[in-house]
């Protein structure tokens, strides 16, 4: 989830896993560009966070 509030953009990634993160680089890479805060949590994951 984007959110923008001002001049402020925020993700909240979620447990997003890879192909996930694939599909967002390949469709939206120019809206995720700049961001001031990730939350990006890595409940479960093997490798303990995100590539």
């Amino acid at each position: 989830m984007l959110i923008n509030v001002n001049d402020l953009k925020i993700l909240l990634a979620g447990d997003a896993e890879e192909v996930c993160w694939e599909y967002v680089l390949k469709h939206h890479k120019d809206k995720i560009t700049n961001i001031d805060i990730l939350k990006a949590p890595h409940h479960g994951r093997e490798s303990g966070g995100a590539s």
